[in-house]
């Protein structure tokens, strides 16, 4: 009888994906009548996996095949082997070890027959878990630099490293106070107060698609705007989504800046010499009617 266990969940995944180490267990039984000896099992591991070690009890290990030999197994009773190894993204995950070779007849199985109906073979599948590797940049029209009642296109690139295709994919831009008169929104984004959210996106492994939306700048308020990925259905091993971490690739930001009020233009010589000469005539002025 054959299992599999995780042993180092490499990604914190929790589900098995490339990296992962796993450890095997066989356990080899003997139901009597008599004591087997000079039992001979192999374990030849497939592509889908490499990094063989903690072979127990020990065995020979030839590139990709574990054999224990010379094993002993009481009427009733049974061993466990188990070895560990890291898994690998490509290849089969189906591993299969066989008792190859006893002393003793077996009534029901052939040794080394590689019959997988026999009892003295027997297989574990692993099934990996889909990963992805999203990430989400954002960017607005017209370069950094607006005046208030300008309209600003944003756009959000969200792209999918792979290896897997990306589905049930979220993302969530929450526009700040500085905007408002939220507009043309693609993809089916759906707008609840100053929140966009684009649901149900789907991107495949090595292609990237684009999130647009206009707004209107207002003089006041924060004009810098943060978008995220807040859920996948695929694992993503470098970012968690919704967890508003600006270190991680799942976030996209950009900040637009106003243009400086225009300087008051300063007064010339000639200038300044007659709103003097205006201000005395007038205070002149006032004064002889307040004698008078």
């Amino acid at each position: 009888v054959k299992s599999v266990a995780m042993v180092n969940d490499a990604d914190g995944s929790g589900n098995y994906t490339a990296g992962d180490t796993v450890r095997f267990d066989l356990v080899l039984s003997n139901v009597g009548p008599n004591v087997a000896t000079a039992v001979v099992v192999r374990d030849v591991l497939p592509s889908g996996f490499s990094g063989i070690s903690n072979v127990v009890p020990a065995a020979t290990l030839a590139a990709n095949t574990v054999t224990w030999s010379n094993l002993s197994v009481g009427v009733g009773d049974s061993i466990t082997l188990s070895f560990e190894a890291v898994i690998e993204f490509s290849g089969s995950h189906t591993n299969t070890a066989e008792v190859i070779g006893a002393d003793q007849i077996d009534t029901d199985s052939t040794p080394g027959n590689g019959l997988p109906q026999e009892d003295d073979e027997d297989q574990v599948d692993v099934t990996l878990a889909d990963v992805i590797d999203l990430s989400l940049t954002k960017t607005a029209s017209g370069g950094s630099i607006y005046a208030p009642g300008d309209i600003v296109t944003f756009t959000l690139t969200l792209a999918n490293a792979g290896p897997n295709n990306a589905t049930g994919v979220q993302v969530t831009d929450p526009v700040p106070d500085g905007f408002d008169s939220i507009t043309n929104i693609s993809n089916g984004g759906v707008l609840t107060g100053n929140t966009i959210t684009w649901s149900g996106l789907a991107v495949a492994a090595g292609t990237d698609m684009s999130l647009t939306f206009d707004a209107q700048v207002l003089l006041h308020g924060d004009h810098q705007n943060i978008a995220e990925v807040t859920s996948a259905t695929e694992f993503d091993p470098d970012s968690v989504p919704g967890n508003n971490n600006p270190g991680e690739d799942d976030q996209g930001s950009v900040t637009l800046s106003l243009e400086p009020p225009q300087p008051v233009p300063a007064l010339s010589l000639w200038m300044t010499v007659l709103l003097s000469l205006l201000l005395f005539v007038t205070g002149i002025g006032r004064s002889r009617n307040k004698s008078s």
